[in-house]
């Protein structure tokens, strides 16, 4: 039928029988008169099959943006997963524990005390922070023991301990009884 119909011969023959004698003396009457109309049609077929991709174009566009899916996909899953509500007001039980548990200087000696590690003293002293009324008042109204103010407060009585620690001849002396002085010195 493409064969027939875009030879200009085959196409006459086929209008005749199709249409008749009369339909092509008026056709070809009309185009006489209308040139440009025929050449605007074949320029808007030409503009028109032009401007549309090939199977094989749209199939490698699919393909490309399928690829950029799955990718963003694969990277987007591997991040950690981020909170979408307010923040808890307890904190939830894990395995691993808080940076405020597990301080055990509580009744030891200063060379305990220089011996332990940074994370131990931490503990120790946000215990003996929470123990103060006015710091423990300000750490609650957060609803929330593991907020970064009682960090700092604890942080501060370590630098003051470790200060007064620093001597020699202190070794035996009670830890507890030189955080309690520097909690005293610090108006807490």
């Amino acid at each position: 039928a493409r064969e027939i119909l875009s030879n200009p011969q085959t196409r006459i023959e086929f209008d005749i029988k199709t249409y008749g004698k009369s339909y092509i003396q008026k056709n070809t009457i009309q185009k006489k008169r209308e040139p440009e109309k025929k050449e605007s049609y074949i320029q808007k077929k030409t503009i028109q099959n032009t401007s549309v991709p090939e199977k094989e174009e749209i199939n490698v566009v699919y393909i490309i943006i399928l690829t950029v899916m799955i990718i963003g996909f694969i990277i987007y899953s591997s991040f950690p997963e981020r909170p979408t509500s307010a923040p808890q007001t307890s904190a939830p039980q894990t395995s691993e524990p808080k940076w405020y548990a597990n301080g055990n200087l509580h009744k030891g000696s200063v060379a305990q005390w220089k011996r332990a590690t940074y994370a131990n003293k931490l503990a120790t002293a946000a215990d003996w922070t929470m123990t103060r009324p006015l710091i423990k008042k300000i750490v609650m109204q957060n609803n929330n023991i593991d907020t970064y103010t009682l960090k700092i407060f604890a942080s501060n009585l370590i630098r003051c301990v470790d200060k007064a620690a620093a001597g020699e001849g202190y070794e035996s002396m009670k830890i507890a009884e030189i955080g309690a002085v520097c909690m005293i010195l610090m108006k807490w």
